[in-house]
């Protein structure tokens, strides 16, 4: 029985057998949760709970945070990617032009005209002669124009290989910073919440506890029947805890109420 109202009058051996029985209990559970009442444990499991709820919302700025650094670095290891590919293209064009080049001044050397198909003393004239001289040495000023320009933008992809690759170690180091503490918020959290399990079944254990006892008061006296004789006049402190208790009979039983207009068993018990 969770809830039920003490409205009868009771006889004052029971009364004084709940008493007892009360002081008992309350002994049993000095062994119980390492001697923590159930209000201290609770005051515990609402603390665990407000961990657990902080944690879960570091967790999730935490995650935030994590995915938001995990982009950064993909977006720094495809601009170091897409840096060395464009630099090799530059370099690759640069050998071709340089060869190029390198091939017309050899073949102006050797007498030969912009193919290297017709030789300069063959030419009819002078003039056919500067011509095509005048031709090759502008070519070659061109390609040399652009070997220039590939250089220069070798260059500059060598400065954005080297800003993206900063940038990648800047947010490696951050992504791993990160992920530490997750995983530190994490253990926290499976911690807390093991104590939270353990706390919850101390208090379940006091609470099964505390319903034996109220079961056992609830119950007549062994032999079913009342003491009718005279009651012996109680001494010391368990008389002021018998007259204590005479004097609450017909306060409504509230669990875990300890006074003054109800009470439960440890409740009457403590304030006896």
């Amino acid at each position: 029985m969770s809830k039920f109202l003490l409205r009868r009058r009771v006889s004052i051996r029971t009364v004084m057998a709940g008493v007892a029985f009360g002081a008992l209990f309350a002994g049993a559970l000095s062994g119980v949760a390492g001697a923590a009442p159930i209000d201290s444990l609770k005051a515990k499991a609402a603390t665990l709970e407000a961990q657990l709820n902080e944690n879960g919302a570091k967790l999730d700025a935490l995650s935030e945070q994590l995915n938001a650094a995990q982009i950064r670095l993909d977006s720094a290891k495809a601009k170091i990617l897409d840096a060395e590919t464009r630099i090799q293209v530059a370099k690759a064009e640069t050998t071709r032009l340089s060869a190029l080049v390198r091939s017309r001044a050899v073949s102006m050397y050797r007498g030969k005209g912009v193919d290297g198909s017709v030789s300069l003393f063959d030419s009819s004239s002078a003039t056919e002669m500067n011509t095509r001289n005048a031709y090759s040495s502008a070519a070659n000023a061109k390609d040399n124009d652009i070997i220039s320009e590939l250089a220069q933008a070798r260059a500059d992809l060598v400065v954005q290989q080297r800003d993206a690759e900063t940038a990648r170690q800047s947010a490696q180091t951050e992504t791993s910073a990160l992920a530490a503490s997750k995983a530190q918020a994490e253990a926290a959290t499976n911690e807390q919440r093991a104590l939270l399990g353990q706390v919850q079944g101390q208090i379940g254990e006091l609470v099964r506890q505390a319903q034996a006892a109220r079961a056992a008061v609830a119950r007549p006296p062994s032999g079913g029947k009342n003491w009718s004789g005279p009651v012996p006049n109680p001494s010391g402190g368990a008389g002021a805890a018998a007259a204590f208790a005479r004097s609450q009979i017909g306060k409504p039983y509230v669990y875990a109420a300890a006074g003054p207009d109800a009470y439960d068993c440890s409740g009457l018990t403590m304030r006896a």
